[in-house]
């Protein structure tokens, strides 16, 4: 496997009111989830004022609320960011995008760490000093360990980054993600093991499943013991 995105509404990725960013990332995430929410309802929801949108938690709280799945926030607090940190987000984000979860991610972007566009994608177009800001992640790429990022505030909009600098953005901030824990599909060998069958006993009088083969072991070795017990009684 190589590439995962998640399907949004491109025609409403970019924000409101400059303020909004915050509202707006929860909609796109809330998009791709076949939820089309008006971002001032949103905004209401989150808190949003004209100082932004708190911390990411609120939109935690809201996308929980709202998808009705158990979200979790986690924060970077140091910058740079470990490398078990990195490892952390890329297994969350790999998770909730094979769950059909967006990951909403608040950022802080120095002059010097604008978002730089990766696999021929166009660099969004950060200007005015360091940028904080929030984006929703929509995707992943496994072979070139990218990400796949819906920005609200700057065109093109949608564009890819690398894991690291991704991470690196993050760092002083946090971020929302549903990492459900994958399905572990039975084995062949637990499905024959789980399966059940009639006795063989000559006192039968049905054929109805009655154990497993462990079953018809354990039965057979208490049945052994019992015999070798009253033998020597």
């Amino acid at each position: 496997m190589t590439e995962k995105k998640l399907a949004f509404n491109l025609n409403r990725v970019s924000q409101e009111r400059y303020y909004w960013c915050g509202p707006a990332t929860c909609q796109n995430i809330l998009s791709s989830r076949g939820q089309e929410v008006d971002e001032g309802q949103l905004a209401r929801e989150l808190g949003t004022t004209e100082n932004g949108t708190n911390h990411i938690g609120l939109l935690r709280n809201v996308l929980e609320r709202r998808l009705g799945v158990p979200y979790v926030s986690r924060l970077i607090p140091n910058d740079p960011p470990t490398a078990g940190q990195v490892a952390q987000f890329w297994e969350d984000l790999v998770r909730s995008i094979d769950a059909g979860f967006g990951v909403a991610m608040n950022w802080i972007a120095p002059v010097g760490n604008y978002p730089r566009g990766v696999k021929g994608s166009q660099s969004p177009a950060y200007s005015g000093g360091t940028v904080y800001h929030y984006v929703a992640a929509m995707g992943y790429d496994d072979a070139t360990r990218s990400v796949f990022i819906a920005d609200s505030g700057f065109r093109p909009f949608s564009y890819w980054v690398s894991l690291n600098q991704c991470v690196s953005l993050i760092a002083g901030k946090g971020y929302a993600a549903f990492p459900k824990e994958p399905v572990v599909e039975p084995s062949y060998a637990d499905g024959e093991l789980s399966k059940k069958f009639p006795s063989r006993s000559k006192y039968r009088d049905n054929d109805l499943p009655v154990g497993t083969l462990a079953d018809f072991i354990l039965w057979s070795d208490a049945r052994i013991h019992e015999k070798s017990i009253e033998r020597n009684a």
